[in-house]
């Protein structure tokens, strides 16, 4: 008696038709059968009249048969259903067909069946309407919807695909994802040999090899997997890891079962872990060669710098045992000098600290000087240097200091690697048609092994790894070269033929402007600058590098006192009343910043010209001690030759001037 939406017209073949005699209670057996049945049975007339009802549709109702029987539905239902079902009632009398339709009422789900009667004049003009509940039906439906869904999304969010693979037919069936896999088209048939086709070659062989094994009824039953697939419409090479289960009937396969998820960005991210941590180790190798290195170069100095202490100690003052001893210092001590500078650059160019101060400049003059600079190295290592210079000029936007040192590491990277009797040949050349300045350093030397070719400018890398290390160097200078190239939008190529066969670095960089000029050329200052005779204090908590210090200068015709930490350096000042003053940074109890601020803060001190002398040279360190109030900054050790002339420079000929900190 529920109502409901109609369904479509075809409904299941009549059941054996209930009696035609009327009334209902006529027929006993009839009536016995109708009330076992658990669906709602009734009969009614094309007007709607309740001609019979089951027990089941009683009980629904709640009513006795004397109480329903002749009353019409429209006594029975709620008003909205009553015109839909008059109007299937007439349309399965007119039609004579059968007409099945659901509808929900007071919350149950019914499903209706019509079936046409005929009366006793033998024409249809009765309805038998069997109607069954199929809430529990519908539920299930909807929750098996809620299920697929859920799968649905877990799917997708696995990025897994379904097979079933029958071993007997080889059809594989399978979802979507599966098939967008495989770049199956719409309709088409999925089976096992397309499947092995769309696998990667190198990979089909373990995938069969793992499917037998899991087919084998001793030894298998479960497969996994995994294996590329080569899309066939986008021809994307994916990752997949695939597991199934086989099913057996008589011993024999007959079924694998499975999942397949895309891991693809499983297997990428892997990858760059396994990538990554090899260049951790190769960057951890690299640490330990290089601190192996720095051992090594560090110590070899210091055996003829302790041997020519030892014989200035013995030998006549001017004598040639002095002399010569004196010549091995400088040399040596430059060594070291040299050494902790390709460290501090080092770092700057690992911190991206760098700085450049650019400008229009000749890259032909610039390695014109750097040659002439060079030439007696390569005169005493017994190496001809030749050289090709383009006859105009290759103006570049640069750092003429940075680029110089640059081309200073690629000479002497050839002469290092080069044996006496060769040759290092530098040519530079503009290349108008790509804008760009080129210069090439080749040798006829040592050569590059092809597997250093590609990381020969990492740091610490070096062609040459014997025991004895006679080539030196800690293996920082190319790196060096590298970066001042990029820091001026250049690039540098190194290329050899391999072992014993030279190598040739090439340095590419973009012509400036092209109505950019040259900025003039410093001027070369020949001799040694003398400041003249100066009041120097000199405050600095190494007692023997101030006292050697003091000496140097005092030689000089200067006169220096020395201070061990900032308070004394103060008293000394205040006493001394120097022109110039030497301060370390890092001094006990007050640290240079603190004394120069103490300096800048002490109106009679105010005409002192500061110069912050320290092993802290970062761009950082240059910049707090222009906070500080120092007029300059010199990173240790001083050359002191250097120190003449940067006192020339700021102090000039005459009396100290007043100056602003940081104005010099």
């Amino acid at each position: 008696m529920s109502p409901q939406p109609e369904a479509s017209p075809g409904a299941p073949p009549a059941p054996e038709r209930p009696a035609e005699e009327a009334p209902a209670d006529s027929a006993p057996t009839l009536r016995a059968i109708l009330d076992a049945t658990q669906e709602s049975v009734w009969l009614f007339g094309a007007d709607g009249t309740i001609r019979l009802a089951n027990r089941s549709a009683l009980g629904r109702l709640g009513l006795p048969l004397e109480e329903v029987v002749g009353r019409n539905l429209a006594d029975l239902l709620p008003a909205e259903f009553v015109s839909p079902r008059r109007e299937r009632l007439r349309r399965v009398v007119e039609s004579g067909r059968p007409l099945q339709f659901e509808e929900r009422c007071g919350g149950v789900d019914y499903l209706h069946r019509l079936y046409p009667v005929a009366g006793p004049d033998g024409r249809a003009g009765l309805v038998a309407d069997f109607c069954k509940d199929v809430t529990w039906r519908r539920r299930a439906e909807a929750a098996q919807r809620v299920a697929d869904e859920r799968l649905r999304i877990a799917q997708d969010a696995a990025r897994l695909g379904i097979h079933d693979y029958d071993v007997t037919s080889g059809d594989v069936e399978c979802d979507g994802r599966l098939r967008e896999l495989w770049g199956l088209e719409p309709g088409e048939a999925f089976t096992y040999q397309k499947f092995m086709a769309g696998l990667h070659p190198d990979d089909r062989a373990a995938t069969q090899a793992a499917v037998d094994a899991a087919l084998d009824p001793v030894r298998g039953g479960t497969y996994r997997a995994e294996y590329r697939v080569v899309g066939r419409r986008d021809g994307v090479e994916r990752w997949v890891a695939a597991t199934g289960k086989v099913f057996y009937e008589d011993g024999r396969a007959v079924r694998l079962a499975g999942t397949v998820e895309d891991v693809t960005e499983r297997k990428r991210t892997e990858e760059a872990l396994r990538r990554a941590n090899e260049r951790l180790e190769e960057a951890d190798r690299a640490k330990n060669e290089f601190l192996a290195t720095l051992s090594h170069e560090l110590r070899n100095p210091l055996t003829p710098i302790r041997n020519g202490i030892s014989v200035l100690e013995r030998a006549a003052p001017g004598s040639e045992e002095a002399r010569r001893a004196t010549r091995v210092l400088g040399r040596q001590t430059a060594q070291l000098a040299r050494l902790v500078d390709d460290l501090l650059d080092l770092t700057r160019v690992l911190t991206n600290r760098i700085r450049l101060q650019r400008r229009p400049l000749d890259l032909v003059a610039l390695v014109g000087r750097t040659l002439e600079d060079y030439a007696s190295h390569f005169q005493s290592q017994g190496l001809e240097l030749r050289a090709e210079l383009c006859g105009e000029a290759a103006v570049v936007e640069g750092d003429e200091a940075r680029l110089a040192q640059g081309v200073g590491n690629l000479l002497q990277n050839g002469a290092k690697f080069t044996p006496s009797g060769g040759h290092v040949a530098v040519r530079v050349r503009r290349d108008p048609l790509r804008r760009l300045a080129v210069l090439e350093v080749s040798d006829d030397g040592l050569g590059i092994p092809p597997h250093l070719l590609r990381r020969i400018f990492q740091p610490f890398v070096q062609a040459e790894a014997t025991l004895d290390r006679s080539k030196g160097g800690l293996g920082v200078g190319l790196a060096l070269v590298k970066a001042i190239v990029e820091l001026h939008d250049g690039q540098v190529s190194a290329h050899s033929e391999g072992v014993g066969r030279g190598c040739r670095f090439v340095v590419q960089l973009p012509l400036a402007e092209a109505d950019a000029a040259p900025a003039e050329e410093p001027g070369r200052q020949e001799g040694r600058a003398h400041p003249g005779p100066r009041r120097i204090l000199v405050i600095e908590d190494s007692r023997d590098a101030a006292e050697t210090l003091r000496d140097a200068l005092g030689l000089g015709g200067h006169r220096v006192e020395i201070a061990l930490d900032g308070m004394d350096g103060l008293s000394k000042a205040r006493q001394f009343k120097p022109e110039i003053v030497l301060c370390d940074i890092g001094l006990p109890r007050m640290d240079g910043y603190e004394v120069a601020r103490a300096f800048r803060a002490d109106p009679s001190l105010g005409g002192c010209v500061l110069v912050a002398m320290t092993g802290y040279a970062r761009p950082e360190d240059l910049q707090r001690a222009a906070a500080a109030g120092f007029h300059r900054h010199l990173a240790k050790p001083p050359d002191l030759h250097g120190l003449e002339r940067l006192m020339a420079e700021l102090l000039g000929p005459g009396p100290a001037p007043s100056r602003e900190p940081g104005s010099a």
